[in-house]
């Protein structure tokens, strides 16, 4: 029926069959369960393997609710295993899924039941490029796009096919939009510059770290003594990482196996040596556990969620957002497309380049008195000379430790937890280098440069026009800023 293909259905399931599934090519597969709206396979190919759901619901909410019950069957059934499911789900997963959107819509008891379905199996939407509407009424009279079709994905699927990506097709002669899985995406990532994670300094051995290295002399005004003070230091912070915590899942997962086997002997031949080892290897561990929780937390941007052992929920959104921030596709002014990084990354400098940072003639120069009269009033003397009025050490050092510990850093790489925590050792050269400043109205380009990063106007960018340019100072930057207000 299918030459070179092989097929299977769910007509065993229900009466008229409503799930046809062809394979080709040397992908092995052993079915795991049929029901009327879904069929969930294993499929494995050399080193490669995951269970897959193809689904196709039903309209009606009762009917769907049988369907949320199967898939918490099935993940009963293959544990931690990557799995997908993808195809046609017949429900939008929040109002703004749909074209007649007017930001007043509530959240319906069938999307309610389809979000709890998604939390109870521990899946969530697959970045995706392409359509972001994946099915139309295609009438005349009242026209209703909606994101019916979708690829939802375990934690452990991105952990396993990390280079994994989804696109939406075109829906040529169907209603629905097909969806296009590829398991291991050639896009190069670029490498990653250094960063400071807050775990670090939870270590007992970090201020030593800091303080072997920090003490070391350093000749020039005190803002070249910071910068080459941090600088350096980016050498054995790198080297502390690879030494207590490079790793630290497989670490995690080393410490446990370790524990458990402890534990075992330990039942056989209860003796004190085996109670005192078991009782070191249960805190390490936790040390290990809380270091890789705060690991993905800082790299979620998740910063308000408190709780024990949120690892897999902050794992999760690294994943979403790794795929999220990294371009799979776009297309250029002439509407070509660009699916590799040398042609995205020019596309991109090419549109921001002719649009930031140009002069605009008709843009002029106001004087103070015309700014006076549209104020309408002027400062008070004692105001005033509170604003020209010398930095002091107090100030620098309330900024510190003022601001968010956690913030996404700068181009340095250094967050204000490294300058809150260190702040004993770090402080005197950090305040000097502030006071230096506006002392002398100078600042090195390397304190004064920024990293551009894009943050998509729309859910789905297609070019370069859809992505708003924000700009990330470096640490020293924002405190000078902070300061001076």
């Amino acid at each position: 029926m299918f030459g070179g293909w092989r097929f299977f259905n769910n007509y065993l399931a229900t009466p008229n069959g409503r799930i046809w599934t062809l394979i080709r090519g040397a992908w092995k597969f052993e079915e795991v369960s049929s029901y009327s709206q879904a069929i969930t396979c294993c499929l494995r190919r050399g080193d490669d393997s995951f269970y897959c759901s193809f689904v196709y619901a039903c309209n009606g909410r009762e009917d769907r609710r049988e369907l949320w019950r199967e898939f918490i069957d099935v993940k009963a059934r293959i544990g931690a295993s990557p799995w997908v499911l993808a195809g046609d789900f017949n429900v939008i997963s929040r109002p703004q899924e749909s074209s007649d959107y007017n930001g007043i819509q509530g959240v319906s008891g069938a999307l309610e039941d389809f979000i709890t379905c998604q939390e109870d199996v521990d899946v969530t939407d697959h970045p995706f490029s392409g359509l972001l509407f994946t099915w139309c009424n295609r009438r005349e009279d009242d026209p209703l796009s909606r994101k019916l079709d979708r690829v939802l994905v375990n934690q452990n699927w991105f952990s396993s096919f990390p280079g994994s990506s989804v696109k939406f097709l075109g829906p040529d002669c169907s209603d629905h939009c097909p969806s296009n899985l590829v398991l291991k995406d050639s896009l190069f990532y670029p490498p990653r510059p250094f960063k400071f994670f807050g775990f670090w300094v939870d270590h007992p051995r970090f201020l030593q770290v800091v303080e072997e290295s920090w003490s070391l002399p350093v000749v020039g005004n005190p803002l070249q003594v910071l910068f080459a003070k941090l600088k350096r230091f980016k050498g054995p912070l790198k080297q502390f990482n690879r030494d207590n915590s490079g790793g630290i899942s497989h670490r995690v997962l080393e410490k446990r196996v370790e524990l458990e086997n402890v534990q075992k002997v330990l039942m056989c031949e209860p003796t004190a040596d085996y109670v005192r080892r078991e009782k070191d290897l249960r805190f390490e561990l936790g040390d290990l556990e809380r270091a890789e929780e705060k690991f993905y937390q800082q790299k979620s941007r998740a910063l308000f969620v408190k709780g024990d052992q949120n690892s897999a929920y902050f794992f999760r959104r690294v994943a979403v957002r790794q795929k999220q921030n990294t371009g799979q596709c776009l297309q250029n002014s002439q509407g070509k497309k660009l699916e590799t990084y040398e042609a995205i990354y020019a596309e991109l400098i090419d549109y921001f380049s002719s649009s930031l940072g140009v002069r605009d003639d008709n843009v002029q120069g106001v004087s103070d008195s015309l700014l006076k009269g549209i104020l309408g009033c002027e400062l008070a003397t004692d105001v005033k000379d509170d604003l020209v009025a010398p930095v002091t050490m107090k100030e620098v050092k309330d900024v510190v430790f003022g601001m968010n510990g956690n913030k996404a850093p700068g181009p340095d790489g250094y967050s204000a937890k490294f300058f809150q925590v260190a702040w004993r050792i770090v402080g005197d050269d950090f305040m000097r280098a502030v006071l230096y400043f506006f002392s002398s109205c100078s600042l090195p380009t390397a304190f004064n440069s920024t990293i551009l990063t894009l943050v998509p106007k729309v859910e789905v960018p297609s070019c370069a026009a859809e992505f708003r340019p924000i700009a990330c100072c470096s640490i020293v930057y924002k405190y000078q800023i902070q300061t001076a207000i």
